[in-house]
């Protein structure tokens, strides 16, 4: 294993080496486990889905599609803390939708919409977008969830070329 030019792990499509492990290797791994990013970020698709729920509620709205929207939120929220791979999946479409939740409001007339709830969407936006480049180019969501870890001596191995 001395050889420079040998690889550990083949690429993956944007060239980034990973060495995938069983879940229990993950797991018991410090940095296998939530973290206090993962936490808050439960804590946060929580928040959203009482929010959201006691809004839509309040205006008579609450419909299949929020209930089906609070549902998928607060089971995101557990299964970050249970590390259950799907999750990270979930995770990762609910700050999408968050985003698209910010453009609609731009795109319906943001200068109608009262100052808080432009705020909302901004502030949604925001951490769907951390949440989505967090969730997949962060190191302990890739050890946590999808039970693999960056090699970064392969990628720098094969850069030598």
């Amino acid at each position: 294993m001395s050889d420079k030019k040998t690889i550990l792990t083949e690429p993956d499509a944007m060239g980034r080496h990973w060495v995938y492990v069983t879940p229990a290797e993950a797991h018991a791994h410090p940095k296998g486990g939530p973290g206090p990013l993962e936490y808050g970020m439960a804590l946060w698709f929580a928040l959203i889905a009482a929010f959201e729920a006691v809004i839509n509620l309040g205006y008579g709205q609450f419909g299949i599609v929020q209930l089906v929207f609070t549902a998928l939120m607060v089971s995101c929220a557990v299964g970050l803390i249970l590390r259950t791979p799907w999750a990270m999946v979930l995770a990762v479409l609910l700050a999408v939708r968050e985003m698209f939740g910010f453009v609609q409001l731009i795109g319906g007339g943001a200068f109608e919409v009262p100052p808080l709830l432009a705020l909302y969407g901004v502030i949604n936006a925001i951490i769907g977008i951390g949440i989505v480049f967090y969730m997949v180019e962060g190191d302990r969501p890739n050890l946590t969830y999808r039970h693999r870890y960056r090699s970064y001596r392969a990628e720098r191995e094969a850069g030598d070329d």
